[in-house]
């Protein structure tokens, strides 16, 4: 028969087989608390951090310091909010749910504090003025999206020229004379107050087959007509010098552009030129044939070659000059050696350096036979005597430089011619 006392209530044990409890001051419990698990039985005493201790995740003052309401789902943050029991009737709801429209958390916090302040005015309205709030359904969109409104309509000069004027790009100028060729023949052809809206895709290839008719260099040769006239004019006569592919196709990305530009300004839809472009037959490597002989004899025809009045303004005016520079010189060196200009050029360069050397050295030459010695003096051997006298002496090097108005750098190069004198006078003296 065993004694009731005896059996004492003993907590059961944890799975380890050590069980250790430090004591924390508290008035609830004893000093000191001995583990009962069997095996190890510690006893320790600590004296607490004066440092605030981290609180658990799941305690109450860290699930205070979150913000209340704030869910995650997706990538996306929203805020859930309560609605006050009074109020729930009339609402016809018990809770509402909004999108923070963000996945930061920093950001979320923020605007969820905006949302909440928006929530609790309009229940506090419907608290005074017993008035239905109007809460829009959860949505994704952290603010609404703005009525669609009609811009007014822009004309077709006034359109190109707030797309030259756009301070977000800088344009070379001949590109901007490009783009002013282009207003030209898009106002003769479409008139001064069409408007940007009312140009489709029809317009677009009217223009196309402008561009495809117009002759090159038409300011040149038709200087009395306008780009849309001598299109026209190419077409009813069927003139062949006109528009290479890759120009019709560069002034209708110019246009692409502009009708880019309108489009993101949202004055039209979308752009009733993308796309349009023409094809080049010709291939890329015919394009640059050689010269004929008929070519050939026109070029050396020329009065450059046979007597012009000079070769500057005057080299394609018959004269009495025979003048050999530049003009005269480029194409005879790449009718014998096949070169082209870049190529010329670089030659040109290369012989004007080798030229200018070898004026250097003659120069140098000559000053050297009258005596003229190049590079910084030497020292005078007083100075140098001066110098060695003090490192035999045992200074520093500095010391040296300060004492004699030397240089450290003449001073370590005389320490290293003694030092290599004193080197070959104790070999000769071992040998």
């Amino acid at each position: 028969m065993t004694d009731e006392s005896d059996h004492t209530a003993v907590p059961s044990a944890p799975p380890n087989p050590c069980s250790t409890r430090v004591w924390r001051p508290s008035k609830k419990r004893s000093p000191t608390v001995s583990s009962p698990s069997r095996g190890c039985s510690t006893t320790s005493s600590h004296t607490p951090s004066k440092r605030p201790l981290q609180p658990s995740p799941r305690s109450p003052d860290a699930r205070r310091r979150q913000s209340s309401g704030l869910i995650v789902r997706g990538s996306t943050y929203y805020l859930r909010l309560r609605v006050p029991r009074s109020l729930a009737g009339i609402i016809g709801k018990t809770e509402v749910m909004k999108s923070l429209g963000t996945g930061y958390r920093a950001d979320a916090v923020r605007k969820a504090r905006i949302v909440a302040a928006a929530f609790e005015q309009e229940w506090r309205d419907i608290e005074i003025h017993g008035a239905r709030p109007v809460i829009a359904a959860p949505s994704k969109q952290s603010k609404p999206a703005p009525p669609p409104t009609s811009p007014a309509d822009k004309t077709l000069r006034q359109a190109f020229e707030l797309f030259r004027t756009d301070p977000a790009k800088h344009r070379s100028r001949k590109t901007d004379l490009h783009y002013l060729n282009l207003i030209e023949l898009t106002v003769g052809l479409w008139g001064e107050n069409r408007t940007i809206r009312s140009i489709d895709r029809e317009a677009s290839r009217e223009l196309l087959d402008v561009l495809l008719w117009l002759p090159a260099n038409a300011e040149k040769k038709f200087p009395k007509l306008s780009p849309l006239a001598a299109s026209r004019m190419a077409k009813e006569k069927g003139l062949t010098g006109r528009l290479s592919p890759a120009s019709v196709n560069g002034y209708m990305c110019k246009f692409r552009a502009v009708m880019n530009f309108c489009q993101n300004e949202g004055w039209i839809e979308r752009n009733p030129a993308k796309g349009l472009q023409v094809i080049d037959r010709v291939r890329r490597r015919d394009k640059r044939l050689p010269f004929s002989i008929e070519q050939l004899r026109l070029i050396f025809d020329a009065p450059v070659y046979r007597g012009c009045v000079d070769d500057w303004a005057g080299y394609s005016t018959p004269g009495y000059a025979h003048p050999r520079r530049g003009r005269f010189w480029v194409p005879l060196i790449a009718l014998f050696s096949g070169m082209r200009m870049n190529e010329m050029l670089a030659v040109f360069s290369e012989f004007e350096r080798a030229l200018i050397r070898s004026r250097v050295i003659a120069g140098l030459e000559r000053a050297r036979a009258k005596g003229v010695q190049f590079g910084r003096p030497s020292l005078s051997p007083d100075r140098v005597a001066r110098v060695e006298k003090a490192l035999k002496d045992g200074q520093s090097i500095r010391a040296v430089a300060k004492a004699t108005g030397t240089s450290t750098a003449s001073v370590q190069r005389i320490k290293r011619s003694m030092l290599a004198v004193e080197e070959d006078r104790l070999e000769s003296v071992a040998s």
